[in-house]
């Protein structure tokens, strides 16, 4: 009896060594900082998550403020060079190797960023997002819509012709071309201050990012539509991804996918409202809200973005109609 307690008692010895000397430690690289929405609510959270289910087995290291590489369109790469093992993307600074993230931009389709990110997830596992062949990806989201934010009086979308508003990506430069603005590429981080000298007029943003790099304090003009989304992805080295254990595999899996995307989304959406409802007892403030028949007016306007986002995109029509889909089941509860 003490001979089988004693192998007993080394054979668990041995399995807790060995599952001690297979722990491992994945970097990943975000160029944002820790106290960001996407920082603060989402990736350290759920790094803590996994450090503590997998009783350090599996642990994330997030090297916030660009430690790994600064430049937001170099963070791809970062993965598959190896520079780091997993990455927090801005889909839009690299649109090239996503080129069907900004069917999520179509103005006027998607409502709020926790139905959105659902669907986005929804639409990679069902194979119609190019570009994550060769990496993990671990998380899809998107920021809840903002809406057009101006410092010159906007009563309707009319108002906008011929102003000068800052855009992201071919569908935001396009929604704004088709009402007379004049879209104007530039930085975010440099925004408030082109605006605030007139070089700008406005931007397309939500209330998350608005309040976030301050522009709200030179806008007083906010046009309350479903346009001016982000998209986020977090990959990983598909290398580093294959040598993972299985049961380090399942808790990625875990906390990725639905679950982060699900988490992500209400994050926005919760501080997106909170921030909104604050300012809107700014009585120097106009907010502009449509109606449902305004809505739908808008939304037959910007048919031709529609139109071209389908014909140049491969199988165009039907992952369209597959989002619209995935949207209305979403908004039933099935």
């Amino acid at each position: 009896m003490n001979r089988i307690l004693m192998t007993a008692a080394f054979a668990a010895t041995a399995m807790w060594a060995g599952n001690t000397a297979n722990a491992v430690t994945l970097k990943l690289a975000a160029f944002i900082p820790p106290k960001s929405v996407s920082g603060s609510r989402v990736l350290t959270p759920i790094a803590e998550m996994i450090e503590k289910e997998s009783k350090g087995d599996l642990k994330i290291k997030i090297y916030y403020g660009g430690q790994l590489g600064r430049s937001p369109r170099k963070q791809y790469e970062l993965v598959t060079n190896g520079v780091a093992d997993l990455a927090y993307i801005v889909d839009i600074y690299t649109s090239g190797q996503f080129p069907d993230t900004s069917i999520f931009e179509l103005p006027y389709n998607i409502k709020n960023g926790t139905e959105g990110s659902l669907a986005r997830w929804q639409m990679y596992e069902a194979g119609h997002l190019r570009g994550y062949d060769n990496v993990k990806a671990v998380g899809l989201w998107m920021s809840e819509p903002g809406g057009i934010h101006t410092r010159k009086p906007m009563s309707s979308l009319d108002d906008i012709k011929g102003m000068k508003i800052r855009a992201t990506g071919r569908v935001a430069t396009a929604y704004l071309k088709q009402f007379g603005a004049i879209p104007v590429g530039m930085p975010v981080t440099k925004v408030t201050e082109a605006i605030d000298r007139g070089v700008l007029d406005g931007l397309m943003q939500s209330w998350v990012g608005l309040v976030t790099f301050r522009t709200h304090n030179v806008v007083k003009y906010h046009y309350e539509a479903p346009v001016g989304a982000l998209t986020f992805s977090i990959v990983l080295n598909k290398d580093k991804w294959n040598k993972l254990s299985a049961s380090q595999q399942a808790l990625i899996n875990k906390y990725g996918g639905k679950y982060m995307a699900l988490k992500a989304g209400n994050a926005f959406d919760t501080l997106g409202h909170e921030r909104k409802t604050k300012h809107q007892k700014d009585s120097d403030r106009k907010f502009i809200t449509l109606s449902d028949a305004e809505l739908a007016k808008a939304r037959a306007a910007v048919q031709p973005i529609y139109d071209d986002w389908v014909k140049n995109t491969p199988d165009g029509q039907k992952k369209l109609d597959t989002l619209n889909g995935m949207l209305a089941e979403i908004r039933s509860g099935k």
